[in-house]
């Protein structure tokens, strides 16, 4: 959904993982273009309680289980990739900025006016 919102850069990462969070939030500011990063938390208060997982540490197995890198969720057999989603960088193409792209307009739209 975030690549067809224009995004060019999309991660997902998870608390239970929480080690390889800086790297994605890194890599996304550094990004020329959109960054969309989805970080996968426990919420023991509304999620726990309709899925029945009452703790924080129930949630961050599940975490474990249902989310898996990648590079291991590309060569995984159709029937692990329907009961996981994967994570890491999930697409990363250069891409202008916002602020690239509006001068670009000012420009655009100055000559039109000269």
């Amino acid at each position: 959904m975030a690549q067809a919102a224009g995004a060019s850069y999309v991660a997902r990462g998870l608390t239970a993982k929480a080690i390889q969070l800086p790297e994605l939030f890194s890599k996304g500011i550094e990004h020329k273009g959109l960054s969309v990063i989805d970080v996968i938390t426990q919420c023991t208060v509304h999620y726990g309680r309709k899925n029945n997982m009452r703790s924080a540490a129930q949630m961050l197995d599940y975490q474990k289980q249902h989310f898996i890198p990648k590079s291991q969720w590309e060569i995984a057999d159709p029937a692990r990739k329907e009961e996981t989603l994967p994570t890491g960088v999930l697409y990363s193409s250069p891409a202008k900025d916002y602020f690239t792209k509006y001068h670009e307009l000012c420009e655009r739209v100055q000559k039109v006016e000269d």
